[in-house]
């Protein structure tokens, strides 16, 4: 799936949701990441993101527990405190949350 099309089916989910519930549960992150092994470190032929780029440093396991405690667990406060968009902004390289 392209980026714009993550964009727009995460658009979609928090606009047309089927329940309210549903819309709560949304989460996005953002990386510099390609398919490959290679661009999950943020490194690409012609841009080396740097160490922050990197699966490591976004860690990334926390958001993902943070969600299935909220989600499959059932702990209401999963999640408080967490903004659901997490991204990788270039040419500053460093990591965000945002509300949306």
């Amino acid at each position: 799936m392209s980026i714009g099309q993550t964009l727009r089916a995460y658009g979609e989910m928090k606009a047309r949701p089927g329940t309210a519930r549903a819309r709560e549960g949304q989460r996005l992150i953002i990386g510099p990441w390609s398919h490959d092994l290679s661009g999950f470190l943020g490194y690409f032929p012609n841009r080396d993101f740097g160490v922050t780029a990197g699966t490591d440093a976004a860690a990334l396991a926390e958001p993902h527990l943070a969600f299935f405690d909220r989600w499959l667990k059932g702990r209401r406060d999963a999640l408080d405190g967490r903004r659901p968009v997490r991204l990788f902004v270039m040419r500053v390289d460093r990591w965000r949350d945002e509300p949306d």
